[in-house]
C-alpha cells in the first residue's frame, strides 16, 4: 500500500541521520570547525575575508585560509585544530556520549539542557571545563582539550509528522497515529539519534586513557552543575 512506501521513506531518513549526517566522524569535524569559527568570529574583518574566500575556494583552501587567520591573531590552539582537518583528518576522540534513551535519568536532563544553550554560553562553559580538565590531568597549556557537541534539527524533523493519510473510510488521519513504525521512528530520533558527545584532543586522550573512567565521571559532574 501507499502507507508502506511512506514508512520506508521515513525510516530511510532516520538511518541517513544515524549513519551519515550525524555519525561520529562528521559530528567531530563539525565540533572542531564550530570552535574555530567561534574563536575567529571577533577577529577584525574576519567575516568579510571569509565571504570573499568561501565563494570560490575548495574545502582544503578554506581550511588553509582558516589556519592562516588563526595564526595571524596568534590563536595557536585554533590553528592546531585547523591543521588537524587539513589533508588526512586527525580527529578528536569521543570520551563519552549521552542520549535520552540511557538508563540514567540524568543523561536525558543533560541532553535537554545542552541542546537549548546558546552557542556563546556553551563556549564559555566549555572553556572553563577545558581549563579545569587541563589542570586536573596536567595536560599541556594553550590547547583545546575538550569539545562539546549536541546535534539538533531545528524546525520540522520531516519524519512524517506533518503528513495526513486517508483511512479505508476516506477519513484523513495523522500518519503518526496511523503507523506504529513512523511513531517509533519519530520517538527514536530524539531519544537515540541526538547524542551529546564530549570529545577530547587526540594527544590528551592518550594521556588520560588510563584514567578514562575517572575523567568521564569528572566531566559528567561538571555538566550536571552547568
Amino acid at each position: 500500500t501507499g502507507l508502506s512506501h511512506v514508512e520506508q521513506i521515513v525510516a530511510n531518513r532516520f538511518w541517513l541521520f544515524n549513519r551519515m549526517y550525524w555519525n561520529r566522524p562528521n559530528r567531530t569535524m563539525i565540533a572542531m570547525l564550530r570552535l574555530v569559527f567561534l574563536k575567529l568570529h571577533d577577529a577584525a574583518g574576519f567575516t568579510d575575508r571569509l565571504l570573499e574566500r568561501v565563494i570560490n575556494c575548495t574545502e582544503e583552501q578554506c581550511l588553509e585560509f582558516l589556519h592562516g587567520e588563526a595564526n595571524a591573531v596568534e590563536l595557536n590552539s585554533v590553528a592546531e585544530i585547523c591543521s588537524y582537518l587539513i589533508g588526512r583528518p586527525r580527529l578528536y576522540q569521543e570520551l563519552v556520549g549521552y542520549t535520552r534513551a540511557e538508563l540514567d535519568a540524568n543523561d536525558r536532563v543533560l541532553c535537554d539542557l545542552i541542546q537549548h544553550v546558546p552557542p556563546k554560553q556553551l563556549e564559555s562553559f566549555r572553556a572553563e571545563l577545558n581549563a579545569e580538565f587541563q589542570t586536573k590531568y596536567t595536560l599541556r597549556k594553550n590547547t583545546e582539550h575538550i569539545l562539546i557537541d549536541m546535534p539538533a534539527e531545528y524546525g520540522p524533523m520531516k519524519l512524517g509528522e506533518d503528513i495526513n493519510v486517508l483511512t479505508h473510510q476516506g477519513v484523513p488521519m495523522s500518519l503518526t497515529k496511523m503507523s506504529g513504525i513512523v511513531h517509533g521512528v519519530q520517538a527514536g530520533f530524539t531519544d537515540h539519534i541526538q547524542r551529546l558527545r564530549v570529545l577530547v584532543h587526540p594527544d590528551s586522550f592518550k594521556d588520560i586513557f588510563k584514567n578514562k573512567d575517572e575523567a568521564v565521571q569528572f566531566v559528567k559532574s561538571k555538566l550536571l552543575r552547568f
